[in-house]
């Protein structure tokens, strides 16, 4: 019986509810470059990514801690599907509770940077224009553009990787 976002119950043996229980599983299994420990740092949220099965062809987001009181640590809180590019990822993330079980899974496009240990998210992007069917290069004479410019739209936004860290520029030099 798969959970929901067709997520199979393959480790559902040894459920992981804490950091504690993470850094054990990071420790003990064999992880591909995408899997360990992530944090949402806007949300103050950590994650462990780890594999849905033994192919490893899907990753389930299992939720350690949060803020949020209407999350339950141990929780399937997302879904990462590779693509065709191996640095790219469909990322499906509930976002609401219907009669107390998680629903409402919506997509984006999530980037793996590894020289920053990093996720970048690509969210969907609302545009809104309106042009008169009667002018010659309508295009051209956008009657209707509506923008925002706000210099914290060029922060990545996204997942930053805690555990376990292998890019060289986090890892310490002794001399």
């Amino acid at each position: 019986m798969a959970a929901p976002l067709g997520l199979p119950t393959l480790y559902a043996a040894s459920p992981i509810r804490d950091t504690k229980d993470a850094m054990e599983f990071c420790r003990v299994e064999e992880l591909d470059r995408i899997e360990g420990i992530w944090e949402f740092p806007e949300d103050r949220t950590s994650v462990l990514i780890r594999r849905t099965n033994i192919n490893g062809r899907e990753y389930e987001l299992v939720l350690l801690n949060t803020p949020d009181c209407r999350l339950v640590p141990g929780e399937r809180i997302g879904l990462l599907t590779p693509s065709a590019d191996a640095n790219r990822y469909k990322l499906s993330l509930y976002m609401k509770r219907d009669l107390g079980v998680l629903a409402s899974a919506h997509s984006c496009t999530a980037e793996f940077k590894e020289n920053a240990e990093a996720l970048y998210i690509h969210p969907m992007k609302l545009r809104l224009s309106f042009r008169l069917p009667t002018y010659f290069l309508p295009k051209f004479w956008k009657l209707l553009n509506i923008s925002f410019d706000n210099p914290g739209d060029d922060l990545p936004r996204g997942l930053r990787k805690l555990y376990p860290i292998t890019s060289k520029s986090e890892k310490l030099t002794y001399l």
